[in-house]
């Protein structure tokens, strides 16, 4: 997570969303329809954000525990184990006072790009999203229910890609 923030100024613990803490000129919203109806445009937006020769870090909420319940109430809807291979990861609590829970999140380093791409594939075709992350150096996408999310480090990088996505 201190990469997100590091990279992008987005505190992925807020209780405010990554598009919200980005600047206008940082961020662009795909809709969940618009990559429906354009055959290949989700492989080829997954390979042109996330370079075979950059680290693609993953980070999910993966359970919170309310103040005073003995048992966190897990959050990740899907078995990521089974979508992603899980081989470097790191995990974090967040003491969330104002929210009175205990925020459990993890990160996985060095997933693929394909792996990506398989993920939001399957949550265009219904799968319910987590509160989930993907990003390198440069970019980052999250996915929720109705559409995707992209935030780039730089205006120059977002620009990039909208040309990218209109002759796509």
């Amino acid at each position: 997570m201190k990469r997100i923030e590091e990279q992008f100024g987005i505190l992925f613990s807020a209780e405010q969303s990554p598009y919200f803490q980005a600047e206008e000129e940082h961020r662009m919203v795909i809709q969940h329809q618009e990559l429906k109806e354009r055959a290949g445009l989700v492989q080829r937006t997954s390979t042109f954000l996330f370079a075979e020769d950059s680290r693609i870090d993953m980070t999910f909420l993966k359970s919170y525990m309310p103040h005073g319940f003995k048992k966190p109430r897990c959050f990740e809807k899907q078995a990521l184990h089974r979508a992603f291979v899980i081989r470097n990861w790191k995990e974090e609590y967040i003491d969330r006072q104002e929210s009175e829970a205990i925020l459990h999140y993890a990160t996985v380093k060095s997933v693929s790009s394909e792996e990506v791409f398989q993920y939001v594939k399957g949550i265009l075709k219904g799968k319910q999203p987590s509160l989930i992350a993907f990003y390198n150096d440069r970019y980052m996408l999250e996915v929720n229910s109705d559409e995707v999310v992209i935030i780039a480090k730089n205006k120059e990088d977002i620009n990039v890609l909208k040309k990218f996505l209109q002759k796509g």
